[in-house]
C-alpha cells in the first residue's frame, strides 16, 4: 500500500532523513521507533508533504505522492493524527469530527462515521457538546484518532499514541487500535514506548539518526540484543 524507497527529507536546508526506504501492506499495524530527534516525527510530515522532499519515491496504492500538496495527500486516503493531537480546543467534541469529514465521499457517510467512532470511543459521545479544549488528555488523543477516521482514511498515521497519557488510557487506546486494524484499516504509528510498540505491532522499522537502522516482525526485533539494549534496557549477558 505505502512504499517509500531512498527518501531524504528535512527542513529547508536541514536534513533529516537519509535514504529511508521502508513498506507498509494493506492490514498491517507497523510500528515506527527510536530516540526522540531520530526523524520519525519528519517521516510521517513527509509522508504528509508537511516537509521539503530532496530526494526519494513515496508511493501509495501506486500513485507517486512525491509532488502533492498535503491536501492532496489526503485526498487520496492518508490520514495523519500529528503528535500534540492538535485539536482545535474552542471547538466542541461534535465539531472537531466534522471537520474530519470534509471531503464529498466523507460527508456523504457523516452519519454512518459518527456512529462508528462513537462505538470505538463511547465517551465521546457523552462529551459531543464539551469543547475539545477541557478534555482530558486520554480523550483528546482519542479525539484526535476519531476525528482522522472520519475522513474514512486508507491509511491511518498516528504520531506518539501515547505521549502523556496514564498506563490504563494508553492500555485503553491501543486495544481500540487492535479493533481497528482487525477490521482492516492499515496504519503505521510513531511510539516513543518501543516495548510497547513491539508487542503489539506486526513489523517495526527503527529509525537512528534519520536513518532505518534495522526492520523486521516486532517478534523478531523483541529478541535482537542491539534493541534490547537500546531500547528496551536489556543488557546483553545480565
Amino acid at each position: 500500500m505505502l512504499h517509500i524507497e531512498q527518501l531524504n527529507a528535512g527542513y529547508g536546508d536541514v536534513q533529516i532523513l537519509w535514504d529511508v526506504t521502508l513498506d507498509v501492506r494493506p492490514g498491517e499495524l507497523i510500528a515506527l521507533v527510536g530516540a526522540n530527534g531520530a526523524g520519525k516525527t519528519t517521516l510521517l510530515n513527509a509522508i504528509s508533504a508537511l516537509v521539503t522532499r530532496y530526494r526519494g519515491k513515496i508511493l501509495f496504492d501506486g500513485k507517486d505522492l512525491t509532488r502533492l500538496a498535503p491536501y492532496e495527500v489526503a485526498r487520496l486516503g492518508i490520514a495523519h493524527v500529528p503528535e500534540g493531537r492538535r485539536l482545535f480546543p474552542g471547538m466542541t467534541v461534535r465539531e472537531n469530527l466534522e471537520v474530519g469529514a470534509m471531503s464529498k465521499e466523507a460527508r456523504s457517510k457523516l452519519k454512518t462515521s459518527l456512529e462508528e467512532v462513537y462505538s470505538l470511543f463511547p465517551i465521546l459521545k457523552e462529551r459531543e457538546r464539551q469543547e475539545a479544549g477541557t478534555l482530558s488528555g486520554g480523550q483528546q488523543q482519542m479525539l484526535a484518532i476519531a476525528r482522522a477516521l472520519m475522513s474514512r482514511p486508507k491509511l491511518l498515521m498516528i504520531d506518539e499514541a501515547s505521549l502523556g497519557l496514564a498506563p490504563k488510557v494508553v492500555g485503553e487506546i491501543y486495544d481500540t487500535l487492535l479493533d481497528i486494524r482487525k477490521a482492516g484499516l492499515t496504519m503505521l504509528i510513531v511510539e516513543q514506548n518501543v516495548a510497547l510498540a513491539l508487542d503489539v505491532c506486526q513489523r517495526a522499522y527503527v529509525l537512528e539518526n534519520g536513518r532505518v537502522a534495522v526492520s523486521g516482525e516486532c517478534k523478531k526485533l523483541q529478541n535482537d540484543p542491539k534493541v534490547q539494549e537500546a531500547y528496551l534496557g536489556i543488557i546483553e549477558g545480565i
